[in-house]
C-alpha cells in the first residue's frame, strides 16, 4: 500500500494531522509506505511564501482581512468557485506530475488549497485513484468539502448539517478528532506537574495560541493570571518577541515556554486549555480529557470553531474577553469540570479513525460506486475516456493562456502589496523622492552630531533613563504612548530636562493594512495628551509600535507632524554598536526591553558615539531637512 499525503506549513497543524494519520496507517499496515509533501512548496516556492507569508500577516497586522476572506467565501458561492478554480489554474499541474511521479495507491491532503487542486483533477479525470480530504477545523468552510473526492473526514457530527446547509453535498466521514498516538496514553499528571514545579492542589490554566502563537496571547494570559490562585502556564509557540517579552514582564504565578515537544504532558499538568481557534491544540486538549476555554478568537475559522464547539458541548466560547476571569473562575470552582472532559474523550475513543478510514477506501469499501455518485464525466465525452484530439488541444491551450495571465496578475498583487504596506517604501521615498520625513539630519546646521529618539511603553523603563542621558550630557526625543504619559505625569519633568516629548500614538499597532483614517485618530489622541501634559504640540511622530509605514506616514501628515524614519534602529546590545556617523538620526527602540536591561543599551550606545566623537542630541537641536 503506496500512501501520499499532502500537506503545507500553514502553522503546525496540518503538518501535525499528516503524521498522526501516518501513524494511524502504520498500525494497521506496517509495511505501508507512506510519502508526506509540502504540496504548496511543490506548487512553487513563490505560491507557498504567497500562501504563508499572507496568512502571518494578516493574523499579525490585519486580522480584519482574513475575516473579510473568510466569510466571503462562507457566504458566496461565486467567491468559493472561484477560489477553487484558481486553486486549479495554478497548482494542479505540478500535484499531477507529483501524483504520476510517486504513483500512490490512495492520496490523502489535510489542507484546503491542495484538497482543491486534487478535487479539480479527480473531476477532469487526471486521477482517478481513491482521494480523500482531512478536514483540520472542527468548523469546516466551503473551501474545505469537495463532493468530487471520494471522502471528506470531518470531526463531529454536528458538521454533516453544516455540509447540507452551506455547501455542496460530499461525501462525508465523522472520524475522531486526530492527534497523534503520544496524547492517548495514559495520564502522567503527578509526574508533570512535579517536573514543572507546581503544587499538587493548585489549579493550573494553560494559555496557547498554537505552533505559531499568533493572536493576543499575552491579554488571555494576563487576563487568566489575574484570577485568584491561578497558575498560568503559557505556551508562545514559535512567537519569540512574545515570549521575550512575557518572560521581561511574567503575570504572577506564571510558567513562560515557546515552542514544545512535551505537550502531552504539559495538558495532563494542567485543569484547563485557554486557546483561539480551537485549531489543534484544543483536539488534542479534547482527546486527553482537559477542559477547553476559546476566546479571543481568531476571526474567521477561529469564531466559527468556537461557536460550533460551544453550541455542541465540547467547549465553552468566551465571545467577550473582559469575561474570561470569570469563566475561568467558574472553571476552577466546577468540581465535576474534569470528569466530563474526559468521558468526552472517551466518546471521540469510539469513532473510527482518519488513517482506518483511508485505509477502508483504498480497499474499496468507500469507492463512488458505493456511495451512489457517479464516474467523473470529461469535457471531451465518455466516462473515463478522451475527448476528440481537436479539443483537448484547444481546451489546454485555454488554460496554459488562462494560467500565465492569472499567474502574471497575482505576482503583480503580490509586489504591490509588498511595497504599499511595508515600512521601506516610506524609507525609500524618503531617500529618492523627497518626502518630508526624519531620516537623517543636516551636517551643516548640526556638525558632529547625532539625533536619538527613544521609543519605550513601560513607565519603568522610561524612568531609569533621564539619569543615564543627564550623565553622558546628551538629550533625546522620547516618542511614548499617549495613555503612559497621562497615567504616570512624574515622569514628565524628568524627560523634559533631558530632552523633548514627541507624539508616540497610543499603545495600538499600525496595522500594515490600516486606513489614515483610523491611524489618524490615534496620532491626533497622542498630540492632545503631549499638549496637555507639556503645553505645545509635538512636531514629530513615530508609532508606538512597528515602523512608519504608509498609513502611519499620511495621518501624521494630515496632523502637520514630520514622521520619524530614522537612519539606525537599535534593539540589542549588537545595533548599539553600529558605526555613526554626523547627522544620522537613531531610533532605540526599547518597547521589548526590561527596566534593568534598558539603561544598559542606552550607556552603550552613548558610549559608542562619545568614542566617535560624536554628541547626541534631540531631534529640536539637530533639526530636521526635508529629503
Amino acid at each position: 500500500m503506496k500512501v501520499l499525503i499532502l500537506t503545507a506549513s500553514v502553522g503546525e497543524g496540518h503538518n501535525a494531522a499528516a503524521r498522526a494519520v501516518s501513524e494511524e496507517i502504520r498500525q494497521l499496515h506496517p509495511d505501508a509506505e507512506i510519502q508526506v509533501e509540502n504540496g504548496l512548496a511543490r506548487v512553487g516556492a513563490f505560491w507557498e511564501r504567497f500562501v504563508v507569508d499572507g496568512y502571518k500577516i494578516q493574523l499579525n497586522k490585519a486580522q480584519w482581512s482574513y475575516s473579510w476572506l473568510y466569510w466571503s467565501i462562507v457566504k458566496s458561492k461565486r467567491v468559493t468557485h472561484f477560489y477553487k478554480g484558481l486553486c486549479s489554474v495554478i497548482g494542479c499541474r505540478k500535484i499531477d506530475r507529483l501524483i504520476d511521479y510517486l504513483s500512490p495507491d490512495v492520496v490523502l491532503s489535510t489542507y484546503p488549497l491542495t484538497s482543491a487542486m486534487l478535487a479539480s483533477l479527480k473531476r477532469r479525470g487526471k486521477v482517478k485513484l481513491p482521494c480523500a480530504n482531512l478536514v483540520t477545523d472542527f468548523a469546516p468552510h466551503p473551501m474545505w468539502m469537495y463532493p468530487d473526492l471520494d471522502d471528506n473526514y470531518v470531526m463531529h457530527i454536528s458538521t454533516i448539517e453544516m455540509v447540507a446547509t452551506m455547501m455542496e453535498p460530499s461525501p462525508t466521514t465523522v472520524v475522531a478528532p486526530l492527534v497523534s498516538k503520544r496524547f492517548l496514553g495514559p495520564s502522567r499528571r503527578v509526574e508533570a506537574r512535579e517536573a514543572l514545579g507546581v503544587p499538587e492542589d493548585a489549579f493550573v490554566s494553560m494559555v496557547i495560541g498554537g505552533g505559531w502563537g499568533v493572536g493576543n496571547i499575552e491579554r488571555s494570559a494576563r487576563s487568566v493570571a489575574s484570577v485568584d490562585g491561578i497558575w498560568t502556564l503559557v505556551v508562545c509557540g514559535r512567537n519569540a518577541e512574545l515570549q521575550k517579552k512575557l518572560m521581561d514582564n511574567p503575570p504572577p504565578r506564571s510558567i513562560i515556554l515557546g515552542f514544545v515537544d512535551n505537550m502531552p504532558d504539559l495538558i495532563d499538568a494542567c485543569d484547563l486549555a485557554v486557546q483561539n481557534a480551537g485549531g489543534l491544540t484544543s483536539l488534542e486538549a479534547l482527546r486527553r480529557g482537559c477542559p477547553l476555554l476559546i476566546t479571543d478568537a481568531i476571526p474567521g475559522h477561529g469564531v466559527a470553531n468556537g461557536e460550533l464547539m460551544d453550541r455542541v458541548g465540547v467547549a465553552r466560547y468566551v465571545r467577550n474577553a473582559a469575561e474570561l476571569p470569570e469563566a475561568v473562575a467558574a472553571c476552577r470552582d466546577d468540581p465535576g469540570l474534569r470528569p466530563r472532559a474526559e468521558r468526552l474523550a472517551e466518546g471521540f475513543a469510539t469513532l473510527p479513525s482518519a488513517g482506518a478510514c483511508l485505509v477502508e477506501l483504498y480497499e474499496g469499501a468507500r469507492s463512488r460506486a458505493a456511495i451512489g455518485l457517479p464516474e467523473p464525466v470529461l469535457a471531451g465525452g465518455g466516462i473515463g475516456g478522451s475527448g476528440a484530439q481537436r479539443q483537448a488541444v484547444a481546451a489546454r491551450a485555454k488554460t496554459r493562456s488562462w494560467r500565465l495571465r492569472l499567474s502574471g496578475v497575482a505576482a503583480a498583487v503580490l509586489a504591490a502589496f509588498a511595497l504599499v504596506t511595508s515600512g521601506t517604501s516610506v524609507s525609500f521615498a524618503a531617500g529618492h523622492l523627497g518626502l518630508p520625513v526624519m531620516q537623517g539630519a543636516s551636517a551643516r546646521t548640526s556638525p558632529q552630531t547625532v539625533a536619538l529618539c527613544i521609543r519605550a511603553s513601560d513607565p519603568a523603563v522610561v524612568a531609569a533613563l533621564p539619569a543615564v542621558l543627564a550623565s553622558h550630557n546628551a538629550t533625546a526625543s522620547f516618542f511614548l504612548p499617549a495613555d503612559v504619559l497621562e497615567a504616570h505625569k512624574e515622569l514628565l519633568t524628568a524627560m523634559q530636562s533631558v530632552g523633548d516629548i514627541q507624539n508616540g500614538g497610543t499603545a495600538q499597532a499600525v496595522s500594515r493594512l490600516s486606513t489614515p483614517s483610523g491611524v489618524r485618530r490615534a496620532v491626533t489622541e497622542g498630540s492632545e495628551e503631549i499638549q496637555g501634559a507639556t503645553g505645545h504640540l509635538p512636531a514629530y511622530y513615530l508609532p508606538s509600535r512597528g515602523p512608519l509605514n504608509p498609513a502611519a506616514y499620511l495621518a501624521a501628515r494630515s496632523a502637520h507632524e514630520r514622521g520619524v524614519v530614522g537612519t539606525h534602529w537599535i534593539r540589542t546590545d549588537k545595533g548599539a554598536l553600529k558605526h555613526l556617523a554626523t547627522g544620522d538620526v537613531v531610533v532605540l527602540d526599547l518597547s521589548h526591553t526590561s527596566p534593568d536591561r534598558a539603561p544598559v543599551l542606552l550607556s552603550k550606545f552613548l558610549d559608542g558615539a562619545a568614542a566617535g566623537g560624536l554628541k547626541v542630541v534631540n531631534l529640536h537641536a539637530a533639526r530636521a531637512r526635508t529629503g
